[in-house]
């Protein structure tokens, strides 16, 4: 996993202290911050926390300590305690929008919509080119069923940075839940277009084709997701469906087994109730044929992971 990246300070720098005229304890702040950051690159949390709470211990001024202190905690996914302390770099430096837009992820993940709300909106004000609070703020909007919003936010995150596939595939998915299937195919084509390697978006272009009753071209586009991602349950569900709507029996037993074996206890019940169901057909056990509704497919409405 790609670490998050955290500052890194000179014990004698002026950001570090004022005309050079530092106090011992901003030298100690300094010296437990980078001890922290050291810590932190080797993978050691505990060893990071201990030496950046030793840092905001000696200097409750530095707003960089507060800072990585902050982004260990994200690494920890300890939400409550990454928020305090953006909360402290809000208050202390209010004019830097990464501070904002962090404070903005950690109440988001705490499931406090508004707030987050207002954090991204607050660093839009001071950086409107920070691509990734234009996503987030979509996500928000997406959650809080103000679509149109949200179709708005995830466009500005790729008319700012195309790179960023994240809102190519919530834009996609947006689409499809829609019942907008052509325009999900447009989106998830061009996301494949930007990254190649991204399973998500050939999962969702897979999930697009389907839905669009072309399912030997979706069967291509999942097929291409597992390739990158053997693991992706997702695809390999939809792999099954797609392949018991074309009446290839062999194919969609072998994937949807592999689904219910595998998404035990991981995958949302109702898709694995839709794949029993369907390996019931295959069998002869049900009432269905090997033709007729393909259940429901992964990622849409729901997704096939708790």
């Amino acid at each position: 996993m790609r670490r998050l990246a955290l500052v890194v300070a000179l014990a004698a720098s002026v950001g570090g202290c004022e005309r050079m005229t530092c106090s011992q304890k901003r030298v100690r702040s300094i010296q437990y911050m980078n001890a922290g950051v050291d810590q932190y690159r080797q993978g050691n949390m505990s060893g990071a926390l201990r030496e950046l709470k030793g840092a905001v211990a000696e200097d409750e001024t530095n707003v960089g300590a507060h800072y990585n202190l902050a982004k260990v905690h994200q690494e920890m996914k300890t939400w409550d305690e990454a928020a305090a302390s953006l909360q402290r770099c809000v208050a202390m430096e209010p004019s830097v929008a990464i501070y904002h837009y962090d404070l903005g992820v950690a109440l988001q993940e705490l499931g406090r919509r508004e707030p987050a709300l207002e954090a991204y909106q607050k660093a839009l004000a001071l950086d409107a080119r920070l691509f990734r609070a234009h996503y987030r703020l979509g996500t928000v909007f997406e959650a809080s069923d103000r679509p149109r919003d949200a179709d708005a936010a995830y466009r500005k995150a790729i008319d700012i940075n195309a790179r960023f596939t994240k809102p190519f595939v919530k834009l996609g998915y947006l689409y499809l839940e829609n019942e907008y299937a052509k325009e999900a195919e447009a989106v998830f084509r061009a996301g494949v277009g930007v990254d190649q390697g991204d399973a998500e978006l050939h999962n969702g272009l897979g999930a697009s084709l389907a839905a669009l009753g072309r399912y030997d071209d979706a069967v291509s586009a999942f097929q291409a997701a597992l390739k990158i991602d053997a693991n992706m349950l997702d695809a390999v569900y939809n792999l099954g469906m797609a392949n018991f709507e074309l009446g290839r029996k062999d194919d969609a037993r072998k994937y949807l087994e592999d689904f219910a074996t595998r998404g035990a206890g991981k995958a949302d019940p109702a898709y694995i109730r839709a794949a029993q169901d369907k390996i019931s057909d295959l069998m002869g056990l049900g009432a269905g044929g090997v033709t007729g509704s393909a259940g429901p497919p992964a990622r849409l409405g729901k997704p096939v992971l708790q």
